[in-house]
């Protein structure tokens, strides 16, 4: 079995961000961070768009779980609350490709 890949998509400033790349440390999942402020503002625009064709939801963070050919795309729906869900979601995926 292929090793998952994890993109994390997320900005400087965005609180939860910060958080969910924390609770995945917490738990060993290695990820790679794609800061979307370092982009210009059409790759940002397409970057959007991206999110809400693959999420239904523009928000940071998005996270990207490659496993293979297949890819799982998780947002957190732009709501702190559901924080530890996403992280789960995540740990799961990456643990059961383990």
């Amino acid at each position: 079995m292929s090793e998952a890949r994890v993109l994390v998509y997320s900005l400087s400033m965005c609180s939860p961000c910060k958080e969910l790349k924390r609770s995945l440390q917490e738990r060993g999942v290695q990820f790679e961070e794609v800061m979307l402020d370092d982009l210009c503002p059409q790759v940002k625009n397409m970057m959007r768009h991206l999110f809400v064709k693959r999420t239904g939801h523009r928000f940071v963070p998005v996270v990207e779980v490659i496993l293979g050919t297949e890819q799982y795309w998780i947002s957190n729906e732009g709501q702190e609350h559901i924080q530890e869900k996403v992280v789960q979601q995540i740990t799961q995926l990456v643990k059961s490709n383990s």
